[in-house]
């Protein structure tokens, strides 16, 4: 955005209005939901909100969710990688072996994944 002259610094923040009648956009107040028209990922259309969606603002997080292929673009775009992305890459590095024999003896590995690891 810097680049691009559209902010002077790189700095993000937040302006929330504690007037309550300003609360224009948010469909949701208790999640401060707003309705996006659509999802731009380097000026480009990630063709996920098709029209329409909802997204939740939460300046209290440093987390972003969504769509694993929305959220795996937007990390790229910013030069950042996914905790549970890490995550899910160091386990297969340590247990990778053992979950290649649970496979092979015919384990769900879907299942075992959910009771056992957050990948």
């Amino acid at each position: 955005m810097v680049k691009q002259g559209l902010v002077s610094e790189k700095i993000f923040s937040f302006w929330l209005n504690r007037d309550p009648a300003s609360e224009e956009g948010v469909t949701e107040k208790g999640y401060w939901q707003i309705e996006l028209g659509d999802f731009l990922v380097g000026n480009h259309s990630t063709g996920f909100c098709g029209g329409a969606c909802a997204a939740i603002v939460d300046s209290g997080t440093s987390l972003l969710a969504g769509p694993i292929t929305i959220v795996t673009q937007i990390n790229h775009a910013i030069g950042a990688e996914g905790v549970l992305s890490t995550e899910c890459r160091e386990v297969v590095t340590q247990y990778g072996d053992h979950i290649w024999e649970l496979l092979i003896a015919g384990v769900s590995i879907s299942l075992y994944m959910l009771e056992h690891l957050d990948c």
